[in-house]
């Protein structure tokens, strides 16, 4: 593969965030005549492409547990981008119940939000 094709990563944004939210790539080098040819992940999970354009690409970020993630891009026929990408998705606690308990102990507490990895009890 010719190393004048491949596409190339320059930034990021935002640099954190959450599932669900868009991410955006500046570059260079990207499909823009079909976006699908665009193969981008955050991970090792498929960072949806909503729209392109040859320096452009804008996905949707798939839910993945909180911590820092490497950012790839493949395009088809044209090879890998190469970057120090990186996205950090975080971690939200938005509930905690219930919200008093006594000394005794035994009482169940739950923890809701995001971000949480898929091996928490």
């Amino acid at each position: 593969m010719s190393q004048s094709l491949s596409p190339e990563i320059f930034s990021a944004s935002p640099s954190a965030g959450f599932a669900g939210e868009t991410l955006s790539l500046s570059g260079w080098g990207f499909h823009a005549e079909n976006c699908s040819r665009n193969l981008v992940a955050v991970g090792s999970d498929v960072c949806e492409v909503q729209n392109c354009s040859a320096r452009n690409i804008n996905c949707t970020l798939a839910p993945l547990a909180a911590g820092n993630y490497p950012i790839t891009l493949a395009i088809l026929g044209r090879g890998e981008a190469f970057s120090q990408a990186s996205f950090t998705y975080s971690l939200v606690i938005s509930a905690i119940s219930p919200d008093s308990i006594g000394f005794g102990g035994g009482l169940l507490v739950t923890i809701s939000g995001f971000g949480f990895s898929d091996l928490s009890p």
